[in-house]
């Protein structure tokens, strides 16, 4: 793995490096293809076929190490989205978010690192690192596991 998993579980992280953690990661992340508000990045292909990456903050009050956050992954098949809609389902009304009850779901912490993982980084290089390593994580776990579960980029 060329860049080590930071965000220490000793300490608490900050808000203001969360949130830029999550920042640049959100930009790395577009460049593979994914567009959308920072927390929320999705791409989607001509058959309907949707793959969600979003960015999940936590406060306070979950994991003992808040503020921290975490990434969700998920894929809609286009033919699920489409039944959801043609039913008044709330899940095929408006932009699809990413969600455990939304397709196919799994967290990135579980597909790397083979467990739940949430990363809490405290100042501005920690956050700059844990957004390299959260983007690298994407595209060497991520984008594998988008393939297997749906159309191919």
């Amino acid at each position: 793995m060329p860049h080590e998993v930071t965000g220490s579980t000793q300490r608490r992280g900050t808000p203001e490096a969360v949130a830029l953690a999550i920042k640049l990661s959100a930009a790395r992340v577009r460049r593979l293809g994914f567009k959308g508000s920072t927390s929320h990045l999705s791409r989607e292909f001509p058959d309907g076929t949707t793959h969600l990456v979003h960015f999940q903050r936590m406060v306070s009050g979950v994991t003992g190490m808040e503020p921290s956050f975490t990434v969700n992954l998920n894929v809609v098949s286009g033919n699920l989205w489409r039944a959801w809609a043609a039913s008044g389902d709330w899940r095929g009304q408006g932009p699809l978010r990413s969600g455990a009850d939304i397709g196919v779901h799994v967290r990135l912490g579980h597909l790397a690192l083979g467990q739940d993982y949430w990363w809490n980084p405290a100042d501005e290089a920690e956050a700059v690192e844990v957004a390299e390593t959260v983007a690298d994580l994407v595209e060497r776990f991520g984008l594998p596991w988008f393939e297997q579960v749906g159309p191919r980029a």
